[in-house]
């Protein structure tokens, strides 16, 4: 897989790990994120959680901005679907009013993509980048963060051939609900896109809390 580029957002590398255990998946990020053990370099660590309810094979997940394999190497011995090198292309952000490792308010949203058949590596985050993103910022209105993690390739044998992972976050419960199409029309038009770039069947969701660690 290649470098993702940056289009119009700003960018920077580090991990995802899809974890298959909360409790394991808590405790690694925050070995990750405690002084002692924080890399050079390391500028974030923060931990997804699934809702009660969710039945995929990963339950949460690390995302770590730093070098690939200093983090992937302090995440060894943890149950994971997959642990990833990662280019994050942040296209919307809100700006956060409470402390750090206080949870993050509201509601999110992570759908790991499988690029479509069709499509290159390359060819997909192309048009995830150059041609989603802005259809997601018009057609998205309750959506009020928006990272696109571009998986550039595993770091771990044996990792799900995911290509990247959506990261999209609302401030309440009732946006995602009401607020994630801007109408029936907005609706068929991210649809038929994401089936475009995509294989829709494969690429799996989780609604999830977010507790920003560093």
């Amino acid at each position: 897989m290649s470098t993702a580029g940056a289009g119009p957002y700003p960018t920077e590398r580090g991990i995802v790990a899809l974890c298959r255990d909360r409790s394991e998946a808590s405790a690694a990020a925050e070995r990750l994120a405690t002084a002692e053990r924080l890399a050079p370099g390391t500028t974030a660590v923060t931990l997804h959680t699934a809702l009660e309810g969710h039945t995929g094979d990963w339950l949460a997940v690390i995302r770590a901005t730093g070098d690939p394999a200093v983090l992937a190497e302090g995440l060894a011995g943890i149950g994971t679907v997959g642990v990833y090198e990662t280019t994050f292309r942040r296209v919307k952000a809100h700006e956060r009013t409470w402390a750090v490792g206080e949870p993050t308010p509201g509601v999110g949203l992570l759908l790991a993509i499988v690029a479509h058949p069709d499509l290159t590596h390359a060819e997909f985050d192309a048009h995830w980048r150059d041609v989603h993103a802005p259809l997601a910022l018009t057609h998205h209105p309750g959506m009020w963060d928006y990272v696109q993690c571009s998986f550039e390739r595993p770091a771990t044998v044996g990792s799900e051939p995911y290509d990247g992972m959506a990261v999209c976050k609302f401030a309440t419960l009732d946006d995602l609900k009401q607020r994630f199409f801007d109408g029936p029309e907005g609706r068929e038009i991210i649809r038929a896109d994401v089936a475009r770039f995509s294989d829709m069947e494969r690429s799996p969701a989780m609604r999830m809390t977010e507790l920003v660690l560093v």
